[in-house]
């Protein structure tokens, strides 16, 4: 502890402004090695800048103090937090003390849970380095002050990037504002603001504050009614639609955050098509920026068909894990055999967590849409879609596909593809023919050929060919990504005059004509909501929902008022009976 026997003189607002920006210039001069050096005349004035604090030292408020407080910390290389604060008789705060980050120690209990993810960090090593604050009237003065740490400090270039440093300016929010609203990606947003600065430490913030600042605008955005506005368009497709189910997760405060739905099509075709499912974040279509996500398969026709869809409030682990698990949940049937995404971490780490027997791999509206406006401009879109999808079921059912070969095979793949599959098996077939296949080794009973477009010997592919149970493996694989029987197998059946029939192992059901004919679940009797995690807030803020229509209702006349009154104070003893009643069974 430091005492000095300076004569007390009040830190206003405007000597902390002052001091701040020359703090700021010199902690920039100093982040790109300028040596400074300080004539008579200016001495004085850096030595009481920096000077540290002292007892009795006086502050005009509170927030001077804490602000001098924290300059000197980041000078120092260290961030601060509130430790206690006292109290009167009539609750106003008479005193306070500010200390290190690294003070106390991470509770026992703490580390006594069973934790989920890999443990943190610890960050409090027991450092007593501290200021006290009582307050004298209307001014606020020094009564402790511990200057030592037991522990490293930073440098000033690395302090900024502490938690208690980092803050986003007014300029900073407008133009990242801007950059959003552009679609630009997080990650160039940063970019973008370290050029600007000079280098990321010049930043002042790092991108997880970014995506704290545009998730809490959202949150703030979806208060104004039009998440009011998305739920009426939920209700009311549950009650039009058998077998639509939605999802809602409200946070602490009650406000809405992510959000799924699907309505019965698209659950009774994820029975037939869910085996690859694309999940695709990168839609931020709305006025709020909210990533949308749609589920996407392929059906039988080669047609994208839409598995339900969502609106997130951020990228995180945590909102992604809720999406899959309330999407799988939605889902009827097993879990997809493969998901495409983007390369996107958090999505990676999501799917890990919720699917991890599941294959992985990667893939390449107007900005002034209402939110609630998505579940009607996606009925529209399914609607289009299974339109399209019965034309090609009519087109394929109402006509004969012209035969282009001799081969049995092809007229087999004609009476079971559907049209679009049938044409991709068209152009394998024809192109099997401007390869060559030569067998060069044999392994056992399986045959290894060399296929290789004619007079050319390089890109070649390997063709293993076990001819007694007809099985063929390509290198190029495919069957195995796409479905489909490739041209390299096809010039390896031709030249061993395997043609007279298709092998039923590579047909799959789900590029047939008759892909929708084995039976599923009934989801037109299904009216679960899918709510998971029901918790009363999400009650709560189902019925505030409700009422704010009551009560815009019942304010529109002094008699409606008074009828409303009355029915709400019954109703609200009919609970209270009915919860005692409960209580007395129990």
């Amino acid at each position: 502890m430091s005492a000095n026997n300076k004569e007390p003189k009040t830190i206003s607002l405007c000597d902390m402004v002052d001091d701040l920006v020359h703090d700021e210039l010199e902690i920039n001069e100093d982040q790109n090695n300028v040596d400074l050096s300080l004539d008579d005349s200016n001495q004085h004035l850096a030595c009481n800048r920096h000077s540290e604090p002292y007892l009795n030292m006086v502050f005009e408020n509170l927030e001077v103090a804490r602000a001098y407080y924290n300059a000197y910390a980041r000078r120092k290389g260290f961030s601060i937090r509130v430790n206690h604060t006292r109290k009167n008789k009539d609750k106003i705060r008479i005193g306070i003390e500010y200390v290190c980050s690294k003070e106390g120690f991470r509770r026992q209990c703490n580390e006594d849970k069973e934790r989920i993810g890999p443990e943190r960090a610890e960050t409090r090593v027991g450092c007593n380095a501290m200021i006290g604050l009582k307050k004298v009237d209307d001014t606020w003065i020094v009564c402790k002050f511990v200057e030592g740490h037991d522990h490293e400090l930073l440098t000033p270039k690395s302090t900024s990037l502490l938690r208690g440093h980092r803050v986003i300016t007014s300029a900073q929010k407008n133009l990242i504002d801007s950059l959003n609203e552009s679609g630009i990606a997080l990650s160039k947003i940063m970019s973008v603001l370290s050029k600007e600065s000079g280098g990321d430490y010049n930043v002042g913030c790092i991108p997880i504050d970014i995506q704290n600042y545009l998730g809490s605008k959202r949150r703030k955005l979806l208060q104004d009614g039009d998440a009011h506005g998305m739920y009426k368009c939920f209700i009311e497709n549950q009650c039009k639609n058998l077998g639509f189910v939605y999802a809602i997760e409200v946070d602490e405060y009650g406000c809405m955050g992510n959000c799924f739905w699907a309505n019965a099509r698209s659950r009774m075709v994820y029975q037939y098509f869910g085996d690859v499912v694309t999940f695709d974040a990168t839609y931020q279509t709305n006025r709020y920026k909210m990533p949308f996500v749609p589920f996407i398969g392929v059906n039988h026709h080669h047609q994208s068909v839409m598995f339900g869809c969502a609106l997130l409030v951020n990228e995180t682990i945590e909102s992604y894990t809720w999406l899959l698990k309330t999407w799988l949940n939605a889902m009827p049937g097993n879990p997809p055999s493969t998901i495409i995404t983007d390369d996107d971490k958090a999505m990676a780490k999501a799917i890990a967590d919720v699917l991890p027997n599941v294959t992985h791999r990667l893939y390449y509206v107007r900005s002034s849409t209402m939110i609630s406006d998505f579940v009607y401009q996606y009925e529209l879109a399914l609607n289009e879609r299974y339109l399209k999808e019965k034309e090609q079921d009519v087109k394929t059912k109402n006509s004969v596909p012209l035969l282009k070969t001799c081969y049995k095979l092809e007229a087999e793949a004609a009476k079971v593809y559907t049209r679009k599959m049938l044409m991709k098996f068209h152009e394998e077939l024809f192109c099997s023919k401007k390869y060559k296949a030569s067998k060069y080794h044999e392994e056992g009973v399986k045959k290894i050929y060399k296929v290789v477009a004619h007079g050319r010997e390089s890109p070649f592919y390997e063709v293993s060919l076990d001819i007694v149970e007809t099985k063929a493996i390509c290198t190029c694989h495919l069957f195995e990504f796409v479905g489909i029987i490739c041209r390299h197998i096809l010039a390896v059946f031709v030249k061993k005059s395997l043609v007279d029939f298709l092998p039923s192992h590579y047909i799959l059901e789900r590029w047939t004509i008759n892909a929708k004919k084995h039976i599923v679940h009934d989801i037109s009797s299904d009216v679960i909501q899918v709510e998971p995690q029901v918790s009363s807030s999400m009650m709560r803020n189902s019925l505030m929902l409700q009422f704010l229509e009551v009560a815009e209702v019942g304010s529109q006349s002094e008699k409606q008022y008074k009828h409303l009154q009355q029915t709400l104070r019954k109703v609200y003893e009919e609970l209270l009976l009915c919860k005692m009643f409960m209580m007395l069974m129990i």
